[in-house]
């Protein structure tokens, strides 16, 4: 898995929608990862036999997650600390863990789409896209596994996906 872009090009500026409603995006996608490195703990507890795949997608959000804490920042904001603990009911099987996994990467598909739509600046759309795009992925992955038809979704992130 490669490292997602950290934001805008040297030189670039978050302008002209580097505003609050970006920063609010941004904070939706730092707590949507925060949670997901969270819940993945009972992921992997529920599902041993993709304790390899919940080892790699968790790596995946902590670089997410430390990169869109460097956006905030970037942008003038100040990162929200994470929460002490999450309500995520813990899976009871492998398959329950599979589910759960899918609406963690559903969920960041959203909040990483919202920051595409609230900013003009390439940059950081492009790395915002980035973060949809893996997001995409990983659902893709999951669904996969679970043996879940489709595996594929049109619009990941957008409602009803």
């Amino acid at each position: 898995m490669t490292a997602p872009s950290t934001g805008p090009s040297s030189g670039q500026s978050a302008a002209p929608r580097a505003g609050a409603a970006v920063i609010a995006a941004l904070q939706l996608v730092l707590q949507a990862e925060n949670a997901a490195i969270w819940a993945y703990a009972l992921v992997g507890t529920a599902d041993a036999d993709n304790a390899d795949t919940v080892s790699d997608v968790r790596a995946a959000h902590l670089v997410l997650r430390d990169a869109a804490a460097e956006q905030i920042t970037q942008l003038g904001g100040k990162p929200n600390a994470p929460a002490a603990a999450y309500q995520v009911d813990a899976p009871a099987d492998a398959a329950a863990a599979r589910t759960l996994a899918i609406g963690l990467e559903t969920d960041c598909a959203e909040t990483w789409r919202a920051v595409v739509g609230n900013t003009d600046d390439a940059g950081l759309r492009s790395f915002a896209s980035g973060g949809l795009s893996g997001s995409a992925v990983r659902i893709v992955r999951w669904r996969a596994i679970a043996k879940t038809s489709p595996v594929t979704v049109a619009f990941p992130g957008a409602p009803d996906t």
